[in-house]
């Protein structure tokens, strides 16, 4: 999810379009990491506006960042959320962008799944 620091113009809204973010500069992670590749796949139709200010390889430099500059930022909200609960990051919802990520479970065809077992993959099915 694109975010910005709570005091960042864009983060009084409760949508924004493209262009209002393709406007603002970025800190991205770096070529690679699964972050910085959905949000490269997201933003591909629009690369030759995306003003990309700073690549970094710490989320947790890059969360910093956002959180006290005039960048903004993509991450996931369990990596942001300690900065969303104290109010230092703000969600950007924007509609055109498409940062959903698979992930998959693989198990051993003859693997005995305890209750623990069922349980855990049940969480991971509803998220």
């Amino acid at each position: 999810m694109p975010m910005c620091g709570s005091s960042h113009p864009l983060g009084g809204r409760q949508a924004w379009g493209i262009d209002d973010v393709l406007t603002e500069r970025w800190v991205v992670r770096e070529k690679g990491s699964d972050t910085g590749q959905t949000l490269a796949t997201a933003m591909r139709l629009y690369l030759s506006r995306w003003r990309i200010g700073m690549e970094h390889q710490q989320i947790e430099a890059i969360l910093e960042m956002v959180a006290v500059s005039s960048l903004i930022g993509c991450f996931s909200r369990v990596a942001a959320q300690p900065l969303i609960s104290r109010r230092r990051l703000v969600e950007i919802k924007v509609p055109e962008l498409e940062l959903q990520r698979r992930f998959y479970v693989m198990t051993h065809k003859a693997k005995y799944f305890t209750a623990g077992i069922r349980a855990f993959l049940d969480i991971c099915e509803g998220v």
